[in-house]
């Protein structure tokens, strides 16, 4: 059925790009199985695969040596999606285990510039945890993205994710790292609210440029309170400097733990010797 599906559409020369994303790009393995006549000529109609003596059976003598070869694909996906920088986009986010990634974006880059589009390649690339490639990226010779660009966005992508060895290949960029306080601590704030105590470890023990635990007047307590992640909420307390008052906001962190049922904390923020929150006052009284 597949198969003379795409076999009508072969008269439609705008579809080709189409079914050459999915037949490049899919996840579903049907489209492996095609026969390699119709995939061959799908890949000759499309214009990036020449047409042979042997035919298309001969081009497409196997899917893999076909499809899968990254100077193919770069056709491919130039013909799907329109432009380089399109393409380079689409390549990041590739992740077929018979496709080589990082070869396959190596050849675009000698078309495109790593930096296009203000480093969306780059931010892609750490929104799914992809080391290798923003590692090849930021490393490029030229036009290499800024591992600060878009105001820091990659490492807050980094740290939302929790991925250690990502926060640390961007935040120790020789030129152009971001800083680990960058928007006044935000990048503290949504790690502490994730409950990645080591990056929140990482952030504030940074050589350089670290946020203050007390940032925002508390703000990394509150979150790390509100969704009770116990070991974030100690760490702060008892970071070596700089360290959030447990009643800072007039006991807060109190508040908004007992309202999202955070017994552990509740229970930690009073145990506090040095500075215990308020417990009385907090709520206003009931009938009143």
């Amino acid at each position: 059925m597949e198969s003379m599906r795409l076999s009508r559409c072969l008269a439609d020369p705008h579809s080709h790009s189409h079914y050459i994303r999915i037949v490049s790009m899919s996840e579903h393995d049907q489209f492996a199985r095609l026969p390699f006549s119709l995939l061959g000529l799908i890949l000759i109609e499309a214009g990036f695969c020449k047409t042979t003596q042997h035919s298309a059976l001969g081009i497409c003598r196997s899917f893999r040596d076909c499809v899968l070869e990254p100077i193919t694909l770069v056709q491919a996906l130039v013909a799907a999606h329109g432009t380089y920088e399109a393409a380079l986009m689409r390549a990041v986010q590739c992740t077929r285990k018979r496709i080589d990634q990082l070869a396959l974006i190596q050849e675009l880059l000698k078309t495109v510039q790593a930096d296009c589009q203000d480093g969306r390649a780059l931010t892609l690339a750490v929104d799914r945890g992809q080391l290798s490639t923003a590692r090849l990226l930021l490393e490029c010779k030229e036009h290499a993205p800024r591992a600060d660009c878009q105001g820091g966005e990659a490492l807050m992508l980094a740290v939302d994710r929790g991925h250690v060895a990502m926060v640390r290949l961007l935040l120790d960029r020789k030129w152009h790292a971001p800083r680990a306080d960058v928007q006044d601590g935000r990048a503290l704030l949504i790690a502490a609210e994730c409950g990645h105590v080591s990056v929140v470890r990482m952030l504030l023990d940074w050589k350089e440029h670290a946020p203050r635990a007390d940032c925002q007047n508390g703000c990394a307590l509150l979150l790390a309170a509100q969704h009770g992640h116990e070991a974030v909420v100690q760490l702060l307390l008892e970071w070596k400097e700089h360290a959030p008052r447990a009643d800072c906001q007039n006991g807060r962190a109190l508040l908004v733990a007992a309202e999202h049922g955070q017994e552990a904390v509740v229970r930690m923020l009073l145990e506090r010797k040095e500075l215990v929150p308020r417990a009385v006052g907090l709520w206003p009284e009931r009938g009143t």
